[in-house]
């Protein structure tokens, strides 16, 4: 099985790196590809792209950390991101944000988009990927961490998590036909910046698990098992 591990940065694939080269890791593991893109959406989008140009993956991951926006989320959480959104592309209008849909860049239900949405449905089918809890996640150039401008996008728009990366990465798969996860691990809450209550490796430990019992999983299913969900 042919997979390409994808992060933004080498520190957030590190620890799933060192666990596969383990001499604690069964023979069955696969041992993928990885991609390490740098951080943002051109970034994302540009090394992406340009790495799958004629290659065939069974499935591409994305890993790596996010900002959750409700503190009912525990920190540390993993999550599956199945829907996420270019939440920053638009246009203002005196103090209020037109999206690309609404101003009419885009249209909101041209695939891949649903409602505004990237909708990621067709994703592998593992014991592992169905207990980790599916969210919503923002893609946004600038990390919010102002109190006034979180409170209105809260307003605007609702999601779990927010991340610098996860729809490019949704695109360029969906649009390329390639079974795809985005999985996140958050790290700190949305809010005003406070890098002292951000738990990183608390995140990267619990991530890297999660990835690696996927790896671990899709190594000891037969070719016929593994599905890709309708």
């Amino acid at each position: 099985m042919h997979i390409l591990l994808v992060a933004a940065t080498h520190f957030e694939i590190e620890g799933v790196l060192v666990a596969l080269s383990s001499d604690e890791n069964p023979q069955s593991v696969y041992e993928p590809e990885y991609l390490v893109t740098g951080s943002g959406i051109f970034n994302t989008a540009y090394e992406l792209g340009r790495h799958i140009v004629g290659k065939q993956y069974d499935m591409i991951i994305n890993i790596g950390i996010a900002g959750a926006f409700e503190k009912s989320s525990e920190i540390g959480s993993v999550y599956n991101v199945t829907s996420d959104n270019f939440v920053d592309f638009g246009a203002e209008n005196g103090q209020d944000f037109l999206s690309a849909f609404e101003i009419g860049l885009l249209d909101a239900n041209e695939f891949p988009f649903k409602n505004g949405w990237i909708v990621n449905d067709n994703f592998p089918d593992s014991p592992t990927i169905n207990s980790i809890p599916e969210a919503k996640g923002l893609t946004v150039n600038t990390t919010h961490g102002n109190t006034a401008s979180i409170k209105k996008l809260k307003e605007r728009i609702s999601a779990d998590i927010e991340s610098m990366e996860g729809a490019a990465f949704l695109y360029i798969c969906l649009m390329n036909n390639v079974p795809c996860l985005q999985i996140r691990a958050t790290s700190n809450y949305v809010e005003k910046r406070n890098r002292k209550a951000w738990q990183i490796p608390l995140a990267l430990d619990n991530l890297s698990s999660v990835v690696v019992a996927i790896l671990k999983e899709f190594g000891n299913l037969s070719e016929s098992e593994r599905n890709i969900k309708d």
